[in-house]
């Protein structure tokens, strides 16, 4: 990947990535993306179940307040390769909640 992903729409339970396409494409057709999160600092964890054919994902995840947040996208191509992507988006730092409900 050549540019890290965009957050965009952040609320308590969910953000919206958006990202350029991928420019080299390792000979063959970019054919989808996956998109991970990593939470301060730890393991990188798959969001998506299905591949993604956009540029745009929207993130469906409980936030942790005094938690950081990082997003990394990898491109794969029609031969089956992936990106290794090292593109990083800022981080999305959660400082406190906004409860929009009685319940919470």
């Amino acid at each position: 990947m050549d540019n890290a992903p965009i957050i965009s729409d952040v609320q308590d339970t969910s953000c919206t990535l958006d990202w350029q396409k991928c420019s080299q494409n390792g000979g063959s057709p970019i054919y989808g993306y996956d998109v991970f999160i990593r939470e301060n600092g730890g393991e990188w964890k798959k969001l998506n179940g299905d591949m993604v054919f956009i540029t745009s994902f929207y993130v469906n995840q409980r936030f942790s307040a005094g938690s950081t947040y990082e997003f990394k996208v990898e491109a794969y191509n029609e031969g089956g390769l992936r990106s290794n992507s090292n593109v990083i988006s800022a981080p999305l730092i959660i400082t406190r909640l906004i409860c929009m409900f009685k319940l919470c």
